[in-house]
């Protein structure tokens, strides 16, 4: 793995967040 998973993990979570928010739907 070239980034550690944890990079990883907060990635996805600024994703769903950022949909969330775009939705006003988390």
């Amino acid at each position: 793995m070239s980034r550690p998973l944890r990079i990883e993990y907060e990635d996805a979570y600024y994703h769903v967040m950022n949909r969330g928010r775009g939705r006003q739907r988390i």
